[in-house]
């Protein structure tokens, strides 16, 4: 180490020793201003309130419990408006995580243009009352994010997307309805400028009896 560095650095040793020894009587003082033992709150009693009722898992996460297992999914799905239907397979596996807050959905399929895998995940805000799903797959790189709410047995959620094949923005609207313990629906409608909305695809999941918790 040259006589430069080795200067530089007793020079700043020295520095931090002062600023230590200067704040030590503040310190000291603020120590004895508290209680023993006493420590300041983040929050007031009714902020903790507030933040324990957003984060605690309600009714509508316990309807998510249904969702769980492995399910075999039956597809029709139209490309475009006008386009003939074409009806392919998977299988989903979905499961809770954080403690029931939030269902992870893994696809797994194969269409014509190829296999097919997505990844979802669906929560319920306790915040805005609303439902909020995320999909990703590997036939796109965007990801699809929609709210919505539930009436009379059904799910109702909204997104906006971009076409592909034109560019062009793309509204869907995507209704959830449960058929039972065992069955269950998915159905979405896309709508481009200018255009009615017509039906894009529809799913039927059927639960595996080796995923049916036993009784």
């Amino acid at each position: 180490m040259s006589t430069r560095l080795v200067i530089a650095s007793v020079v700043l040793a020295g520095g931090t020793l002062g600023l230590l020894a200067a704040a030590a009587p503040w310190q000291d003082a603020q120590a004895k201003a508290k209680p023993a033992g006493a420590q300041a709150k983040p929050f007031t009693d009714q902020e903790l309130a507030a933040w324990k009722k957003a984060s605690t898992p309600g009714p509508q996460h316990g309807e998510m419990e249904k969702m769980v297992g492995t399910w075999d999914v039956k597809a029709t799905s139209w490309m475009k408006p006008g386009a003939p239907p074409e009806e392919w397979s998977g299988t989903s596996d979905a499961r809770l995580i954080l403690d029931g807050r939030y269902l992870v959905e893994d696809f797994s399929g194969t269409m014509s243009m190829g296999p097919y895998h997505g990844h979802g995940m669906l929560g319920f805000n306790n915040q805005t009352g609303q439902w909020e799903h995320v999909w990703i797959d590997d036939m796109g790189t965007a990801m699809m994010v929609s709210q919505g709410k539930s009436d009379a047995g059904k799910t109702e959620l909204h997104s906006t997307g971009t076409c592909p094949l034109n560019g062009e923005r793309v509204s869907m609207r995507m209704v959830l309805m449960s058929h039972g313990d065992d069955e269950r629906t998915v159905d979405m409608w896309s709508t481009f400028p200018g255009q009615p909305e017509f039906q894009s695809m529809s799913l039927r999941y059927t639960k595996l009896p080796a995923s049916k918790p036993s009784r």
